[in-house]
């Protein structure tokens, strides 16, 4: 049940502030905004909410389909991507309603969907952002570490079960937390879904938002810097080996030199896998945590300066990522993108496309040339050898 103010309310842009007993309480629209200075900008909000939603949904489910139709690719790496894969999906699926919501100002679908929907791009965030940061120590052991027994197919799917567990007890505060708030505006009446602790409000509030900070953003960016850094100097530092015996043994043939081209290409592709990683992580996370950040700062300095319409691009840069990463890992997976062609010729399941699958199966030999091959591979997108 959502609460109501019938007297003592201002509005400044986006928040609310309502006069409760001896002090004023301030509330942040979120999802609404009011007296935009541009008409036109709610309908180019929703285009883009949509579009996200729509093009997450079919590349998500297109990759979720192939992992699970396909028994060869049920591997390590395969089950994280296909645990982002879902949770991208479920996050993104929010966009034509709060796309509504950026039209029609008003919050009008209830309480329920206030708390469940902020509770699921809560749970949803966390566990995308935890999955890609598990990849990164799947590769980090494969590739740095040379070992095929530290992360079995079976610790991998007990770690994703963990996550969203994990997730869904941590952010379960949001469901008491968020409600609606039915609030005079002008001659009528308007509904906002917003955040009310229930209790000690100003110290919940910096806990809960110092807690998705730190353990949403910051811990997963300093693990994924850390192992991907990590990978990229142990490829450097195989390829100047290489690279040394190939000065040592100057007299390659014009086969041999193309061959050494092809790798230098690749090479390049490793580089910029590896960082781009990184930096669309960092990119397309920070704002939305950061912006929580700035909410609390916001609201305890008395400036109320923050537009709604930042969050909601904050927002739009998160859902983004449910787009990029089904380019990021799983079309730029060698394998997955191969079966992904196999399936537009003919249905994924035929007796054809399961030969063709077996054909692209990686062999793993744990020795420094494999691993060279494996970082190689990575290029093309977060394989796995497993």
């Amino acid at each position: 049940m959502g609460f109501s103010y019938e007297s003592d309310v201002r509005l400044n842009n986006s928040y609310f502030i309502v006069k409760d007993g001896l002090e004023n309480r301030s509330y942040f629209t979120y999802y609404s905004e009011f007296n935009r200075k541009y008409g036109f900008t709610p309908y180019v909000e929703a285009t883009v909410l949509i579009l996200i939603s729509i093009f997450s949904t079919m590349a998500n489910l297109t990759i979720f389909f192939l992992l699970t139709c396909n028994k060869s690719l049920r591997t390590v790496t395969n089950v994280f991507i296909g645990s982002l894969a879902m949770s991208d999906l479920l996050f993104t699926l929010s966009g034509p309603v709060i796309a509504a919501c950026r039209i029609t100002e008003s919050w009008t679908f209830g309480h329920f969907a206030c708390d469940f929907i902020v509770y699921m791009q809560f749970v949803c965030g966390s566990v995308s952002i935890w999955t890609m940061t598990m990849i990164s120590v799947e590769r980090y052991f494969c590739i740095v570490r040379g070992s095929n027994s530290t992360i079995t197919p079976r610790v991998a799917v007990i770690a994703v079960v963990v996550m969203w567990i994990v997730a869904l007890i941590s952010y379960s505060s949001v469901i008491a937390s968020f409600t609606v708030l039915s609030l005079p505006f002008g001659n009528t009446t308007v509904t906002i879904c917003t955040l009310m602790w229930p209790w000690n409000s100003v110290q919940m509030s910096r806990i809960f938002t110092i807690f998705v900070f730190i353990f949403t953003f910051l811990v997963p960016l300093i693990v994924l810097t850390h192992n991907y850094a990590t990978i990229f100097l142990k490829f450097r530092k195989v390829r100047m080996i290489v690279n040394q015996s190939r000065i040592q043994n100057s007299n390659l043939s014009e086969a041999s030199e193309n061959i050494q081209r092809t790798r230098n290409a690749r090479d390049m592709k490793v580089v910029k896998t590896v960082f781009s990683l990184v930096i669309i992580f960092a990119v397309m996370w920070f704002p939305i945590c950061g912006c929580f950040v700035y909410i609390l700062v916001d609201n305890a300095t008395g400036s109320m300066e923050l537009g709604s319409y930042v969050f909601i691009i904050a927002l739009m840069c998160a859902m983004g990522n449910g787009c990029v990463n089904p380019i990021l890992y799983g079309v730029m997976n060698e394998r997955l993108k191969l079966i992904l062609l196999s399936c537009c010729l003919s249905k994924c399941d035929s007796e054809d496309n399961s030969n063709r699958i077996q054909s692209i199966a990686i062999k793993h030999i744990p020795n420094a040339p494999h691993r060279i091959q494996t970082i190689q591979e990575d290029s093309e997108g977060p394989t796995d050898t497993h």
